[in-house]
């Protein structure tokens, strides 16, 4: 039996990138039925296929699950990221079901309005030093690596990329940072909160009055955001 949602946003999935295991995102979407899919950036990896091409078949086989899930009347909302930000030249464009923007006012079942942007444009490392976004890319490339090895050990539950993120003091300074001015983003466009991706830290939790929500990701915790069918929102954790 498939699980019933109002709607799914999805975010930083990287097709494309190496050392992580895409099927689960196609068991999940096999798996859910939905009005709305909010594709929130980062669905295609563009800074790793330029690098080396890499795409396994099961990133197709997603490719059309969400193909055929349009043409049986699932709206679909593509925002682009930073790692597939040459889908910015296609902003305005639809086929179909399927449209691409830059970012969404969304009006949500509780009647509140939610801002939809990946987020990379209000990180000023990504803005003001590209350099040092490629070189910590690779440097993530890497720990990923590391993880998928990690993986392979009976038993070993320990994750690199997570205990840095946990960690590390300025990584946690520049979550708070980034989550804060979403949030101040959200209240100028009128909303009363935001959805997100971008840091690959799934949450839910109100800043000043302003509902902050990440997607998460699909490279390492494999989560994403959902929209009951009584208007609730809840982070899932496919397993």
């Amino acid at each position: 039996m498939k699980n019933n949602y109002h709607t799914i946003f999805i975010s930083d999935v990287h097709l494309g990138m190496r050392f992580i295991d895409s099927s689960k995102l196609l068991k999940f979407l096999r798996n859910s039925n939905s009005s709305r899919i909010f594709i929130v950036g980062d669905f295609v990896d563009g800074w790793a296929l330029s690098s080396i091409w890499y795409w396994p078949d099961v990133n197709s086989k997603i490719i059309k699950e969400l193909y055929d899930k349009s043409t049986h009347g699932t709206e679909i909302t593509i925002i682009a990221g930073n790692h597939d930000e040459f889908l910015r030249n296609y902003v305005g464009i639809s086929f179909g079901n399927i449209k691409i923007v830059d970012k969404y006012i969304y009006k949500a079942m509780n009647e509140k309005s939610y801002l939809i942007i990946h987020g990379d444009l209000f990180d000023s490392v990504i803005q003001y030093a590209k350099w040092l976004v490629f070189l910590s890319d690779h440097l993530y490339n890497f720990i990923f690596m590391v993880n998928f090895i990690l993986s392979k050990i009976p038993k070993n539950h320990f994750s690199l990329s997570q205990w840095c993120k946990n960690s590390v003091k300025s990584v946690l300074n520049f979550i708070t940072h980034f989550e804060n001015i979403l949030c101040k983003e959200a209240e100028l466009n009128n909303c009363n909160g935001v959805i997100c991706g971008h840091i690959h830290k799934a949450d839910i939790k109100k800043i000043n009055e302003i509902e902050y929500m990440n997607c998460g990701d699909w490279t390492e915790s494999h989560n994403c955001l959902v929209e009951d069918l009584e208007g609730n929102f809840k982070i899932i954790n496919f397993k």
